[in-house]
């Protein structure tokens, strides 16, 4: 597949009324489904629009083509698990740092628990559509709170460069579940890979 920019992958517009959030969550859910049960291959407009119950001319006023839908699966993942590691931020004031490890590995284990294979092959697809930087908005958020959280505790910092730490934690964490969620789902769910995460991140940052 030819290279695009990531503008390309992105949605027509953005549904603000009930109905075209349901029709948009329709095409999505189609698009899971259809991947997981037959492939890529399978994966086209018209069998879009029949799974999901919805016209040729709908879909288009939403998606400009196929790979929009899996751009915009693999988004709606990544906001999710965004949205789980702030909360995990949130939290740090009063949190010890090994315990925010652990709880920031628990969330990030957690959303990749969903279809990891899914959203391993979505990862892949998309990110040969679009090249480097396809979620770099959305990692940048969580670095910025993480690099905040290392400045506000210079004693565990000690002269290091927080943004150094940031990036190594989140790059570690990210490329080690998605290797597992890619190569071998089911170390997901297991203690041990868990706490495996958690002495790493520890290291990292000891």
């Amino acid at each position: 597949m030819a290279n695009r920019d990531i503008e390309a992958l992105k949605e027509r517009k953005k549904p603000t009324q009930e109905r075209s959030r349901a029709l948009v969550d329709a095409v999505l859910e189609a698009a899971a489904r259809i991947v997981v049960a037959e492939g890529l291959d399978a994966l086209t407009v018209p069998a879009l629009c029949d799974v999901a119950g919805v016209s040729p001319g709908s879909f288009y006023q939403y998606f400009p083509h196929k790979e929009a839908v899996l751009y915009a699966l693999l988004r709606r993942h990544a906001e999710d698990v965004t949205a789980r590691m702030l909360e995990v931020l949130a939290r740090a004031p009063s949190t010890p740092t090994p315990a925010l490890v652990a709880a920031a590995v628990d969330a990030f284990l957690a959303a990749h628990r969903v279809d990891p294979a899914l959203h391993a092959l979505l990862g892949r697809v998309v990110a040969s559509e679009a090249g480097p930087g396809l979620e770099d908005d959305l990692l940048q958020r969580f670095e910025l709170g993480l690099v905040a959280l290392m400045r506000a505790r210079p004693a565990e910092l000690r002269d290091r460069d927080p943004e150094v730490l940031a990036f190594l934690v989140i790059r570690t964490l990210e490329g080690v579940v998605h290797a597992a969620a890619r190569d071998r789902a089911g170390l997901l769910a297991t203690p041990a890979f868990r706490e495996g995460l958690v002495t790493q991140l520890l290291a990292v940052l000891a």
